[in-house]
């Protein structure tokens, strides 16, 4: 249920498509509390490392997307 409700979110506030723009502020907390909780379940479920390496390209693509 959590992916769909995390894809819906996306889809309506983050896409390049959204149909809801309510300014930036809430656009980059719900993209950062999407991609924080996809490296938190896969800590979750024991790959440390492939929560830091996906943590980190997140990170790299968030910031590259701002510039």
């Amino acid at each position: 249920m959590l992916p769909v409700s995390a894809a819906g979110a996306w889809g309506t506030f983050v896409s390049p498509k959204r149909r809801v723009r309510r300014g930036e502020p809430l656009r980059y907390a719900i993209e950062l509390a999407v991609f924080v909780g996809g490296a938190l379940s896969f800590w979750a479920v024991g790959q440390h490392v492939l929560a830091v390496v996906f943590a980190s390209a997140a990170l790299v693509s968030g910031a590259l997307d701002r510039v």
